[in-house]
């Protein structure tokens, strides 16, 4: 029921086991080791993960030295045990029977830094999928995501060296050759000024039944954070009823790909405010090319200005480095939001923008001596400064919006 109990921890309990490390092993397989916490493990080894709610079969038990395993007939409380082959089974799960708890687990740290890891072989996607799930299971402090922009599977780390490490398991144990790469900053478009009566108006006329739509919409600014807003404000009929979401579709469809630098348009509202239509040549593609058009001059005419993701950043460091951190942070174009002292340590919270802060785990071990550790939390989207933007376009592998679909 989420309550915390102290436990009598002690042979004469229901069996309760935590696991405390699953690995992978070349010669065995998925190998997990887990402490009997209470009671004895059951003979037939029939026992339940308290995570999943599902049952697991505890095979031949071993109790590992350096690298040799010795069997074992029977686990009593207060064994360190390594089986073999648990199905769904990781750490920090609690096994048992006849019980219904589960022990207290480890809280890790989030992650520092994050790569992009690509296979050099085409068709080894799927088994790079799996060895970072294994990786995963042997070292919690790892994750993994996916870069949507970079079409790339993420792994996440403590810092540069925690990754280089796993990423040379994923060679040697894996047999993986992979590419490595920073995650490509989510930079965003959007508006800057507001336009009214824009037209998007597709005709096509080829033989036998065309295409033709018109549409006129309105677009404006939105506060950070807010995405897209449509408004259909058509009266009278101009624009059939059946017709009006394939505008909509449209015009989503254009702000996928901005003019700028070719990332998403957000923080835009846009009004459906008039159209119009034939009664045999308009469909709903004329009407979805109409939007994608009208969203397209709507853009160029009220200009478009790049956004750059921000991050909350807590960092704990010896009090005796706070000067030069403060320094490091503004160099980075970061703002400071305030310092709390911790004993001899000190928390400066601070926001920076991600391109500035993604090898920030290695700097700050540099800065530190090793003593400084940081958490990272995504805080929203802030203007990208003038005297920026022409690197950042220059450097985006998505170019602007492409237009062959809007002829």
């Amino acid at each position: 029921n989420g309550s915390e109990e102290k436990l009598a921890c002690d042979a004469k309990q229901p069996f309760a086991g935590l696991v405390i490390r699953s690995f992978f092993d070349e010669r065995t397989g998925k190998q997990t080791i887990f402490r009997v916490m209470c009671g004895n493990v059951p003979e037939d080894g029939a026992v339940t993960n308290m995570r999943t709610g599902d049952g697991e079969r505890l095979g031949s038990l071993y109790v590992l030295r350096g690298s040799n395993r010795d069997a074992i007939e029977k686990g009593v409380f207060g064994d360190i045990i390594s089986v073999a082959k648990l199905k769904d089974t990781r750490t920090n799960d609690t096994l048992g029977c006849g019980i219904d708890f589960t022990f207290k687990t480890i809280q890790y740290p989030a992650p520092m830094m994050d790569f992009n890891v690509t296979t050099k072989t085409k068709g080894e996607e799927d088994k790079l999928k799996v060895a970072i799930d294994k990786l995963i299971d042997e070292d919690p402090t790892l994750s993994t995501g996916y870069d949507e922009l970079g079409r790339a599977l993420t792994l996440r780390g403590m810092g540069q060296q925690h990754l280089d490490m796993a990423i040379e398991k994923l060679k040697r144990k894996f047999k993986l050759e992979v590419n490595v790469s920073l995650p490509l900053v989510a930079y965003r478009e959007t508006i800057k000024k507001r336009v009214n009566g824009i037209e998007g108006k597709h005709k096509k006329q080829s033989g036998g039944a065309g295409q033709f739509g018109v549409c006129y919409i309105n677009a404006e600014p939105l506060p950070r954070g807010e995405g897209f807003k449509f408004v259909d404000q058509i009266v009278g009929g101009a624009i059939p009823r059946q017709f009006i979401p394939a505008v909509e579709k449209g015009i989503v469809s254009r702000m996928e790909s901005g003019p700028m630098a070719g990332y998403p348009v957000t923080d835009v509202a846009v009004e459906l405010i008039d159209g119009k239509y034939h009664p045999v040549d308009s469909k709903e593609v004329a009407f979805q090319m109409a939007g994608k058009k009208a969203i397209r001059t709507a853009l160029e005419q009220g200009g478009v200005k790049l956004l750059e993701p921000v991050y909350k950043m807590d960092i704990t460091i010896p009090s005796a480095s706070v000067g030069d951190i403060m320094g490091d942070i503004t160099s980075r174009r970061g703002r400071v939001l305030g310092m709390d002292p911790e004993h001899k340590k000190t928390i400066i919270h601070a926001i920076c923008p991600l391109a500035e802060i993604q090898r920030y785990a290695p700097d700050l071990r540099s800065m530190t001596s090793g003593q400084g550790i940081f958490t990272m939390e995504f805080e929203g989207y802030e203007d990208v400064p003038s005297n920026l933007e022409a690197k950042i376009i220059k450097e985006s592998p998505f170019g602007g919006a492409k237009d062959e679909d809007d002829e």
